[in-house]
């Protein structure tokens, strides 16, 4: 589906090593795939990072935002499960937005995604010359911005007190670390002056739910 929105969820945290094993059992065997059987959920994908913070990320795709802004979801957001309440404050540094995703949705996902914070909003048109000097990476297959909606964007216990900036987010699918890499270093190329590199991550292709079409 190119050029056409999806609504997108994107949480990125760490978790102390105490913690990381239960992390991934709450996220594999109930937050992930009770989110991504919602209204309107149609994908769902964990990745982690070897070298970057936060450590970790999952991506939900929508058919649009209302998925995301619906009674259903904030009543979810809202009663957390018991495991999710244990679970929740122990994230670290963490990043929680939804928005809608503009770009290139017409190729299966990616094992490797990298992520660049913009400096400030850009328009989606304004991405094409991005896009075509990304497309000349050998291991590249798609790209999207994530434009935040700050009233659905609602902060995770241990990032209320933090600024968060509701700038887009690109994303960029590649099928190597290395055209992953080289991606964000383009990607920060081509962005505004401010943008920086938020990290490099492989799929947890086990947690995969869905597929975007």
């Amino acid at each position: 589906m190119n050029g056409s929105p999806f609504g997108m969820l994107f949480v990125a945290s760490d978790i102390d090593a105490v913690h990381e094993l239960e992390f991934n059992r709450w996220y594999d065997e109930e937050h992930l795939p009770d989110r991504a059987s919602m209204a309107g959920v149609i994908k769902a994908t964990r990745f982690r990072s070897s070298s970057d913070s936060p450590k970790y990320l999952a991506l939900y795709w929508a058919e649009g935002i209302s998925a995301f802004d619906c009674p259903e979801y904030a009543q979810a957001f809202k009663y957390q499960s018991v495991w999710s309440r244990k679970m929740l404050p122990l994230m670290q540094n963490p990043t929680r937005r939804i928005g809608e995703a503009f770009g290139q949705f017409d190729q299966p996902g990616g094992e490797w995604v990298a992520v660049v914070a913009a400096a400030e909003a850009t328009e989606p048109r304004s991405l094409n010359t991005l896009h075509s000097a990304l497309a000349e990476i050998p291991g590249y297959i798609q790209s999207y911005a994530i434009s935040p909606v700050p009233a659905l964007s609602l902060p995770l216990p241990q990032e209320a007190g933090n600024p968060r900036p509701m700038a887009p987010i690109l994303i960029v699918e590649c099928a190597s670390e290395s055209a992953a890499r080289q991606a964000a270093e383009t990607s920060l190329i081509h962005l505004r002056p401010g943008s920086t590199r938020f990290g490099v991550y492989q799929s947890l292709s086990k947690d995969s739910v869905g597929e975007v079409h």
